[in-house]
């Protein structure tokens, strides 16, 4: 009788072990498809971060860019104030020299002139003597 008694308790604990390993399995199904509804969720809410994200750099890029042209822009337009601004020196030098050396040359064809003259008058005054 006592080996009847331990063999049911056996026979019980067996069941109740099984139970308790179904209970933990069927826990364990329900964690799985909780964890993977989540997953399904969290990818659906990281989806359009993501995206928004991507739009964002493709923007600041596109901005970078843009600086990166207006820069190279304005060097350039640096470069030709820069080529204008030594013509306009060249061309005041120019005038400056020119401006300088009209009172040289007309004092050089008045005293050209004058000796022109002079010579002039002296070969009229031989040729009368």
């Amino acid at each position: 009788m006592l080996t009847q008694i331990l063999s049911t308790t056996l026979i019980l604990a067996c069941i109740a072990g099984v139970a308790v390993l179904i209970w933990v399995l069927l826990g364990f199904r329900r964690l799985v498809d909780d964890t993977g509804v989540f997953i399904k969720n969290l990818d659906d809410r990281v989806k359009p971060l993501l995206d928004e994200a991507n739009t964002a750099v493709k923007n600041i890029n596109r901005i970078s860019d843009d600086v990166g042209t207006v820069t190279s822009s304005a060097r350039d337009l640096s470069d030709a104030v820069s080529v204008i601004v030594k013509n306009v020196v060249a061309v005041s030098n120019l005038v400056e020299d020119v401006k300088s050396a009209i009172p040289l040359r007309v004092a050089g064809v008045r005293a050209g002139a004058k000796a022109a003259l002079a010579v002039l008058i002296s070969q009229i005054r031989d040729r009368r003597q």
